[in-house]
């Protein structure tokens, strides 16, 4: 009548790198307690560290369903679809969760990171090619994406101006949208810490 027991059965399996039983013991936790987020969670969390991320969708997607107003599953589903490159679906359930919890730092930050990430790969296409005009082409595309990684990671800096990636990708931003003075505050922040 717990689903605590089959959480700390699993737990101990776990513990003993059981992995196969211990979801055994979760699953047939969930089918009595379909909709407990403990054992949603710990069915999740062995599907992610095994890679499995498509199990992971699903199970988040009926998380979802039993908890909508859950920013923390609209965010681990974006990073779910980040990992398997999924980006329009990524940044869709980071801005779901941004909705559900305003001022959530992990996702602002994701959101940030996504589209820099995605800047510094137009950036390698770019200084990998000899043609001039495809060269011309990716530039614009490039600094959009960086300017659109930009408010998010301010609003990081906002919520928490210690945070030392934070720091490092605005001084990075900020040295490639030509905002020198910025660069050089943050370059300070960083020093400081």
């Amino acid at each position: 009548g717990d689903p605590g027991v089959f959480q700390n059965y699993a737990n101990a399996l776990k513990a003993e790198k059981d992995t196969t039983t211990a979801l055994s013991i979760i699953q047939q936790g969930r089918l009595v307690f379909p909709n407990d987020a403990g054992l949603m969670n710990d069915e999740m969390n062995i599907y992610l560290n095994r890679g499995q991320f498509n199990n992971v969708i699903s199970k988040l997607e009926d998380a979802i369903k039993a908890n909508p107003n859950s920013a923390e599953y609209h965010f681990v589903l974006g990073r779910t679809y980040e990992n398997i490159g999924d980006t329009a679906n990524a940044r869709k359930n980071y801005q779901s969760a941004i909705g559900l919890k305003t001022n959530y730092f992990d996702a602002l930050y994701s959101m940030g990171a996504m589209y820099f990430n995605q800047a510094v790969e137009v950036n390698d296409s770019m200084n990998k090619t000899d043609d001039q005009k495809i060269y011309d082409k990716l530039l614009p595309v490039r600094d959009g994406l960086f300017a659109m990684a930009l408010p998010w990671l301010e609003q990081c800096h906002t919520l928490n101006a210690k945070d030392k990636n934070t720091l490092l990708a605005l001084k990075e931003l900020y040295a490639r949208t030509n905002q020198m003075d910025k660069m050089s505050a943050i370059k300070k922040e960083l020093d400081s810490l």
